[in-house]
């Protein structure tokens, strides 16, 4: 929006400020907008006209390398506190919920997406074997050569056999929203009162499992309303009542 007004109006007539949040992340268009900012904020100061206030806001940024490319600006720091938390990774929720990846799930690694890459003609023996056992769902007699590229036996060899043979299988450019589901309505059974916030990549994934949950018998009917997408689209009462019922 502000490189879309800065286009229309380079000198930002009757604004005073800018705030700048999250300004850690660097992308294309981030990193081009500051770089107007300063432009302007110098072409200001050569003019003696008031100059435009810039607020760069984040909690992990290099404070240095952005007062440095300001002509030191000054640094503010807010003291905050961080809330205690626990990391698990996949494996430990495997584990925790007993799941169980079958072998024909969207997120299962299978012969088809193993070879998506593959040119030419299955001319071995062992290749056509694995068509046939493919053909016939038998996963667990196909080639090594077909199991996810990034499983690492030695580092899973504490977990049980089911949650090794799930990170075997594993198709890591899939979301898996059986897991997702399944996850949720674990915490919901064995957690105390509370929210849920789920970050997805994208709008289409978030309406995906916003429909799957709704759609289930956990979460449909009035549990439904309980149920939000969170994201730039959605209009400002609707960011308004995720945040509210979950405070």
């Amino acid at each position: 929006i502000l490189l879309r007004k800065l286009a229309g109006d380079r000198s930002l007539s009757g604004i005073t400020h800018v705030i700048v949040d999250e300004v850690h992340e660097r992308s294309l268009l981030g990193d081009f907008l500051l770089i107007v900012l300063k432009n302007l904020i110098e072409k200001q100061s050569s003019q003696d006209t008031p100059k435009l206030k810039v607020i760069l806001m984040s909690a992990t940024v290099d404070s240095n390398l952005f007062s440095s490319y300001f002509g030191q600006c000054p640094v503010l720091t807010a003291e905050g506190r961080t809330h205690p938390v626990t990391n698990y990774f996949l494996e430990d929720i495997y584990e925790c919920i007993n799941y169980n990846l079958a072998s024909d799930a969207p997120a299962a690694l299978r012969y088809e997406t193993s070879a998506i890459n593959k040119s030419g003609p299955v001319d071995n023996h062992r290749g056509k074997k694995n068509l046939v056992l493919s053909a016939w769902g038998d996963d667990s007699q196909l080639s090594e050569e077909f199991i996810n590229p990034h499983y690492v036996s030695t580092s899973y060899q504490t977990y049980s056999e089911q949650t090794q043979k799930n990170l075997k299988r594993l198709n890591e450019d899939v979301i898996d929203y059986d897991l997702l589901e399944d996850l949720i309505c674990y915490v919901d059974e064995t957690c105390g009162e509370g929210a849920i916030l789920i970050f997805l990549p994208g709008v289409s994934e978030i309406y995906m499992l916003l429909d799957r949950l709704v759609a289930s018998y956990r979460f449909g009917g009035p549990s439904s309303d309980w149920v939000l997408p969170l994201h730039s689209s959605i209009a400002t009462k609707d960011q308004k009542k995720g945040v509210s019922m979950a405070s």
